[in-house]
């Protein structure tokens, strides 16, 4: 269980922001190094779960994530950690990130500058919860930042080019484009 006090449950991370190059400290307060990316699950009808980080070349199960603030604590020693396998069907967010946003007729809309991910009301489970956009983003501006709610993501294409393909019935409820299908296609 992730160790959250009560008033960080619902408590919402920018990826590149609040998890990637922070510092990885084990129980014992070793700093294994950087976290360099998350990977998650992708449901057919629920938000992606994040089942792990990659602290420097070593996959860590959620499980075993104690919390995250000024650094990412485990909750156990960083060399009782052996090979972990990812699963096949998992996706590193940062394949997501820097994708370029295009309509259903390869209009470029913008671009993939962040993934917003969020732990559950039990503190327990991490899930990918938005797409965020927005050209002064990176920078720490939030000037016409464009939050994109996972739930309008309609597929994930693996296949070349790849891509997020957003509906156009759940993105008119966010009002962003009128478009017949939004994608993040790979560059």
């Amino acid at each position: 269980m992730l160790a959250m006090h009560s008033h960080h449950k619902e408590r919402f991370f920018r990826y590149s922001r609040d998890i990637l190059a922070k510092d990885v400290v084990d129980s014992g307060g070793f700093v294994a190094g950087k976290a360099r990316d998350l990977v998650a699950l992708l449901h057919e009808s629920e938000l992606p779960t994040v089942i792990g980080l990659v602290a420097e070349k070593k996959f860590v199960p959620w499980n075993m994530v104690d919390h995250i603030g000024d650094v990412i604590r485990l909750k156990v020693r960083w060399f009782s950690i052996g090979p972990n396998p990812i699963p096949g069907h998992a996706v590193f967010l940062r394949h997501i990130l820097d994708e370029q946003l295009v309509d259903a007729h390869n209009r470029a809309i913008g671009r993939v500058d962040d993934i917003g991910v969020k732990h559950d009301a039990a503190g327990r489970k991490m899930h990918v919860t938005h797409i965020l956009c927005g050209p002064f983003l990176r920078i720490g501006l939030g000037l016409g930042t464009r939050k994109i709610s996972w739930h309008c993501v309609q597929k994930i294409r693996k296949a070349k080019p790849t891509a997020v393909v957003l509906s156009l019935d759940k993105l008119r409820s966010h009002s962003l484009h009128s478009v017949d299908k939004m994608v993040v296609r790979a560059r």
